[in-house]
């Protein structure tokens, strides 16, 4: 990791990355990342502090494309947790910045410090009052988040929620209650269904209304969260699919395979796989489109 690094220019904050970060090393986890690797956040802990590290890679041609036509989005969450903070929200603070240019696809990364605290629980219902809490003084400030869900958040001890990924954040002179129950219905989204219940949605309404001065319904938010479920299920169909440079298409034994490029499993294997489930299933089935992710 630290070899991969030094590919890499700094370009603000500490003026040698390797032995700030690196000095007095006790360990680097993921802790947010997917395979294909277009955004990880990684945690350093070392013995002066602990750290994330959030490393960005234009691998499609479209990311490569949107950077060069617009080269400060790359820094869009470092100044956005500087917005935050100066906004009196409780941020992480960026200390650290660097690209790599010339070897390979565009990489970036910012370097943060850690916020004290834990992921919030759904289960809790003091954890999903102070979201609600904290979602209504977020809309009153006029800051939209786009990727609105726990997994962006921490609350420390004192009770207060914490950012811990803004790349996706606007600031807005208003919002008003349509754009307030679009953002309320995708929160409520990226939970299973029957993960909150009807007393917790309650709950977490109750506070969001008194801290914001507003008088939402239940039935409001379960209708915006049916629509942020109709958008991504919209978004991710087979058409979707095709779409993206993410996935290659694959048609073989009457199936229609969306495999996302990477992929590590012996296609033959997965085929034969997707051949006895459709013989398990005995249905006639003239078409089947299959995501592989």
């Amino acid at each position: 990791f630290k070899n991969y690094l030094a590919d890499f220019e700094i370009e603000q904050g500490w003026s040698k990355c390797e032995n700030t970060l690196f000095s007095n090393l006790i360990s680097i986890d993921m802790v947010k990342g997917n395979v294909w690797r277009f955004r990880a956040v990684y945690r350093i802990k070392t013995a002066h502090g602990d750290y994330f590290l959030k490393l960005s890679e234009a691998l499609r041609s479209k990311d490569g494309w949107r950077h060069k036509l617009a080269p400060w989005h790359k820094w869009k969450e470092w100044h956005n947790l500087v917005k935050l903070t100066q906004k009196g929200f409780n941020a992480a603070e960026p200390c650290l910045r660097g690209i790599r240019k010339g070897k390979g696809p565009l990489a970036f990364f910012i370097v943060t410090k850690s916020l004290n605290g834990r992921p919030l629980n759904i289960a809790n219902v003091c954890d999903i009052e102070a979201m609600g809490l904290f979602l209504a003084n977020l809309h009153n400030g006029g800051v939209y988040m786009a990727d609105l869900h726990l997994g962006n958040f921490m609350l420390d001890d004192a009770g207060k929620i914490g950012f811990f990924d803004v790349q996706r954040l606007n600031f807005l002179p208003a919002i008003g209650k349509a754009l307030r129950l679009r953002n309320l219905g995708f929160f409520m989204s990226n939970f299973r269904v029957g993960d909150l219940d009807a007393a917790s949605k309650e709950s977490f309404l109750r506070a969001y209304n008194n801290a914001a001065g507003k008088n939402l319904t239940v039935a409001e938010i379960n209708a915006a969260e049916n629509k942020a479920r109709s958008r991504y299920a919209a978004k991710h169909n087979k058409r979707g699919y095709k779409r993206t440079s993410e996935f290659t298409v694959i048609k073989e034994n009457g199936l229609r395979v969306f495999l996302r490029r990477g992929f590590s499993m012996e296609l033959q294997a997965l085929l034969n796989s997707l051949t006895l489930v459709i013989i398990i299933m005995q249905n006639r089935l003239f078409k089947l489109n299959v995501l592989v992710t």
